[in-house]
Order: C-alpha cells, then structure tokens, then sequence
C-alpha cells in the first residue's frame, strides 16, 4: 500500500504526539513543555499540518508556519524510517510554501543529527546557530527545486 497524504485535523492530534514523544533525535527535554493543544495553531490558524499513513496508520506528520515562515514540525515515527515519508513530507511543506508565496523557509534542529544532514542532502543552507545551540537552516524558495533532490 503507498503511503497517503492528507491535511490533519485536530482528530489527528493524538496520533500526531505521539510520534513526537517516540523520536530517537530531537527529543524533547521536557516532554511536558509541549502538549496536544500545541498542535491546533498550526492545524488552521498559523500554517498547516500534513500527515502521512503508511501500513494503516498515522506514521509521520509536518507542519508549516505561516507566520513565520518555517517548518515548525517533521517527525517520522521510528518503526516507520526509511520509507521515504520524510521526504514526501518536506516536499509537501516546500509545496505549499511556494504556493503560499513564501521567498524562503526556515528550520531549526539539533546539529550532528540525522534531522541536520537529511536538510542538507535536500538543498537546505546552515545559517548559523540559535541562543539555545540549535542549528538554523534556511531554503531559498526562488531558487530551489525540491524534485532536484
């Protein structure tokens, strides 16, 4: 069965955490820091939140910002990696991004991760670091094909 994706619903916001909450990297330090209702802006107000299932199920999620033109969420639930789904996910965001208009979108994720090279290998550009030690990587909209990848 190919993998499906579809714009989530606060329904989904269960499934959603808790793929969140399984990470191997990226882990929350303080898993109480983020709760479900911390979802919903990103559902309908401040962006958009895609999902992807794969075997039945709700098997990763990615949500777009809006307002801040960045990639708030991209999270595969670990029985689930390399099957691609990260990757139908943020080509999904860069999508709707270029269709929303943005000139570029923003990230920010632990350096030496996974996360960190699987941006790189997909046109992304480091561009510093945050207060908190958080790699930042910006993707030029008007420059960057996402199928080029």
């Amino acid at each position: 069965m190919q993998p499906e994706l579809a714009r989530a619903s606060n329904a989904d916001i269960p499934a959603m955490h808790r793929i969140r909450c399984a990470v191997k990297e990226n882990r929350l330090t303080d898993p109480t820091r983020l709760g479900e209702a911390d979802y919903i802006p990103f559902i309908a107000e401040a962006g958009e939140t895609w999902h992807v299932t794969a075997e039945g199920r709700i098997a990763g999620f990615a949500a777009l910002n809006h307002r801040e033109r960045s990639i708030w969420a991209l999270f595969v639930d670990p029985s689930c990696e390399g099957m691609g789904l990260g990757k139908l996910l943020l080509t999904k965001l860069v999508e709707q991004a270029r269709a929303a208009g943005m000139p570029s979108l923003a990230l920010v994720t632990t350096p030496g991760t996974r996360a960190e090279s699987f941006y790189l290998r997909n046109g992304w550009i480091a561009d510093g670091f945050t207060d908190n030690g958080e790699c930042r990587l910006v993707m030029d909209l008007a420059c960057q094909d996402p199928s080029a990848s």
